[in-house]
């Protein structure tokens, strides 16, 4: 599995049952070099809210508004960021 393309990892994180292997695949995808073109902060920012969604599923609450705030710092005004951070508040 080494040297497989961000595209990928972000395919195995997402259909992954679970939060653990979700974990890991998005840290791959965080990474690993990734096309620029395909790979904008939107993007990335998907990234981070998925992989701090997986970590409140496992109530890691600090790691998951870490991983929300690296989100907001690419795409900050992304509504659902912002209700997934709210959600470990709750």
């Amino acid at each position: 599995m080494e040297g497989m393309a961000a595209e990928k990892w972000f395919q195995l994180g997402f259909h992954a049952e679970y939060p653990e292997d979700k974990i890991r695949c998005y840290s791959r995808v965080l990474e690993v070099e990734k096309d620029s073109l395909i790979w904008d902060n939107e993007a990335i920012a998907l990234v981070w809210t998925n992989k701090g969604i997986a970590h409140s599923d496992l109530t890691e609450y600090q790691e998951a508004i870490r991983c929300f705030d690296h989100a907001l710092e690419l795409d900050g005004n992304n509504p659902d960021i912002w209700y997934n951070r709210g959600i470990v508040y709750s």
